[in-house]
């Protein structure tokens, strides 16, 4: 692997913030079913998301479905030292936008349901489960804390790649859906 993360990282945010809205669109429906029906089949209750930003997969339906079908849905808030704690949220009403711009719990009652799945965020990933996060290590450092929980993240077909330059800290992914849907032009 000759480049580094914080490259890679620059590439891929350049690359999903210049996906054709058509195509993120199907992209992002695709992923949400392959999630949903995960869900419905593993009766998964007690699901860890997060709230997408605008260039990150649109996983809004997922969360919706939670809300609709009474499962308890555990979003992250960023805490001191780079800490994530989770809060329970019952509703959209629950979320306000935090100093980054990113949508989190209004309240700070962390949750005490210990997560069977955990939704994880990321811009590049690879067959062996290795993650590319954004570089905070929030996740890291959460993940490491719930070994138990299925870890679960989702992509684009660019994002996946052959390798990705790995740290001793970083943490690996059970399981990865990709979309399968090519770029139209």
């Amino acid at each position: 692997m000759n480049k580094s993360k914080k490259e890679l990282r620059s590439i891929l945010l350049k690359k999903l913030k210049s996906i054709p809205a058509e195509q993120k669109k199907a992209w992002d429906k695709e992923l949400c079913t392959l999630v949903i029906d995960y869900l419905k089949k593993q009766e998964v209750r007690h699901l860890h998301a997060y709230f997408p930003m605008p260039h990150e997969i649109d996983i809004k339906p997922i969360l919706e479905f939670c809300w609709k079908t009474n499962r308890p849905l555990i979003l992250p808030k960023m805490a001191p030292k780079r800490q994530l704690i989770q809060i329970e949220v019952r509703s959209m009403d629950d979320l306000a936008l935090n100093s980054w711009g990113i949508m989190e719990a209004r309240h700070d009652e962390a949750s005490t349901l210990e997560p069977k799945l955990i939704l994880c965020p990321g811009l590049g990933f690879n067959s062996k489960g290795e993650r590319l996060g954004y570089g905070g290590g929030y996740y890291d450092r959460f993940l490491a804390k719930h070994p138990q929980a299925i870890k679960l993240a989702l992509a684009y077909p660019f994002m996946v790649l052959d390798e990705l330059p790995r740290e001793a800290h970083d943490q690996k992914m059970d399981l990865l859906f990709k979309a399968s849907a090519e770029i139209k032009n």
